[in-house]
């Protein structure tokens, strides 16, 4: 999105509505097709692999792909894989949920919000990290100061004005998955109500959220300090600007949320500090038509009120009607001054209702099901890989573009490959070797198996013993 100004196009929500009013100076309009500026290049391709993992199995275990090996065993050794990725996002997602508890607002456990404020620090700090390790290999990739700056300084495409203080938050993390464009059609009367125009707006697929806000006190002297004012009168700021926020709002809540389908522009809708207001230019044009309409009402209207107020004793409905009148020509334009924020609040509540994938602990365990996914599959591409082809050190990237090229090819999608992270968790595992003359050697398939057989029951057995039981 850039950070010009609008002019009026309006820009639907779906098929049978037309939700705003869209002002960009980089919107073009070849024909009936509207183009909405993105704010992200939609030309890269993204680590993220759109194929499920068991379409994946399908293709990369079918026999004819293995005629010198046993396509059996090969599957055997993806649920082998599977499995001992099971494993460690299970403890992950454990520790998540340890570090989590006393942020979460959702708690319902006693005692979890008793911890003295340094260790609340520690813990607030060891679970932002682990989020954002847990997010980057769910393959989302931050949105840059820079795009949510563009976002929330560009108009608002429903005319109306939104702010959102970012300062109000103590920690903020904001990351993305699949950069897509949709195309919207508009429906127009005048065109009896058939597509009459396309609008080609871009997608964040998948949406994740982080946030924390900063304590009262603390912000109180933030403010104190940027305006020069008293701690009372800071106190009192704060509060004005937080009385649209839950009244029960734990000052150590960290809120996560996931969403879906969320256009590049209403990025700022999902705020929970959002301010409404009018742009200047419609406060003018509704004042403009307001008085306008309120002086023209009421050169009309006073005749009638004088004429029925001199025969007010015999004629009072008279004077009731004009009155009447005069009330409703200045009713109209205070309900219109209201409908363009109406129509924003409205898109608002359908984006958090209908898009709103998951809440905090939920959405931890969604976010580690979907890092599991993601390296189940990547991991599962290059194994499979160096099982077939001889691979050195620097042929790394020919790999990549191999596994890329099988991608495309197989379900036509495009992915950039993240082959470094994939190869170091199978040498971690010590699934693949690097020997001296840097051959990457895979173990082979009957190896790897029993290998795996083996770090399992280490596994289990070291969880045994640390929980008190007998190996």
């Amino acid at each position: 999105m850039s950070q010009s100004a609008v002019p009026a196009e309006e820009y639907p929500g779906d098929e049978s509505r037309s939700t705003a009013v869209i002002e960009d100076a980089n919107a073009v309009e070849p024909g009936n097709v509207i183009e909405i500026a993105a704010i992200r290049d939609l030309d890269g391709d993204e680590k993220f692999i759109p194929v499920s993992q068991f379409a994946l199995v399908e293709a990369l275990a079918a026999p004819h792909r293995w005629p010198g090996h046993d396509a059996a065993q090969v599957r055997l050794l993806f649920d082998y894989i599977t499995r001992w990725r099971n494993l460690y996002y299970s403890d992950k997602l454990d520790r998540l949920t340890e570090n989590y508890l006393p942020f979460d607002p959702d708690a319902d456990i006693c005692g979890v919000d008793d911890l003295p404020e340094a260790q609340l620090a520690e813990h607030q700090a060891r679970l932002f990290e682990e989020l954002r390790k847990l997010i980057e290999g769910a393959n989302y990739d931050e949105i840059t100061q820079d795009e949510v700056d563009k976002i929330l300084t560009a108009n608002s495409p429903y005319g109306v004005a939104v702010h959102v203080e970012l300062s109000e938050f103590e920690d903020l993390m904001l990351y993305a998955r699949g950069a897509t464009v949709e195309e919207r059609w508009e429906r127009d009367w005048r065109w009896l109500f058939l597509k009459h125009r396309c609008y080609r707006v871009p997608i964040f697929q998948r949406l994740f959220l982080a946030l924390k806000f900063k304590s009262e006190e603390a912000r109180a002297q933030e403010i104190m300090r940027r305006y020069g004012i008293s701690e009372k009168k800071a106190l009192k700021r704060v509060k004005k600007e937080r009385a649209h926020l839950p009244p029960h709002l734990c000052p150590h809540s960290i809120h996560i949320k996931v969403f879906k389908h969320i256009p590049q522009i209403d990025l700022e809708m999902l705020f929970p500090n959002t301010q409404v207001r009018l742009k200047h230019i419609d406060k003018i044009k509704l004042w403009v038509t307001g008085g306008s309409g309120g002086v023209i009402g009421l050169i009309t209207a006073v005749p009638k009120i004088m004429a029925s107020t001199a025969t007010v004793a015999t004629n009072p409905i008279g004077l009731i009607m004009a009155l009447g009148g005069l009330g409703a020509v200045f009713f109209r334009q205070v309900m219109n001054f209201f409908n363009t924020r109406n129509k924003y609040m409205m898109q608002l509540a359908q984006n958090l209702y209908f898009q709103s994938l998951s809440n905090n602990r939920g959405a931890l365990t969604l976010l580690i099901d979907r890092a599991e996914e993601e390296d189940i599959k990547e991991d599962i591409l290059l194994y499979s890989l160096l099982l077939k082809e001889k691979v050195y050190r620097d042929q790394i990237e020919d790999a990549k573009q191999a596994i890329e090229q099988f991608l495309q090819h197989e379900f036509g999608v495009r992915v950039g490959f993240d082959i470094a992270d994939a190869m170091n968790r199978l040498s971690r595992d010590g699934l693949v070797s690097e020997m001296p003359d840097g051959e990457l050697r895979p173990l082979p398939l009957s190896d790897a198996l029993d290998f795996l057989r083996g770090r399992w029951s280490e596994a289990l057995d070291r969880d045994l013993t640390r929980q008190g039981y007998a190996a």
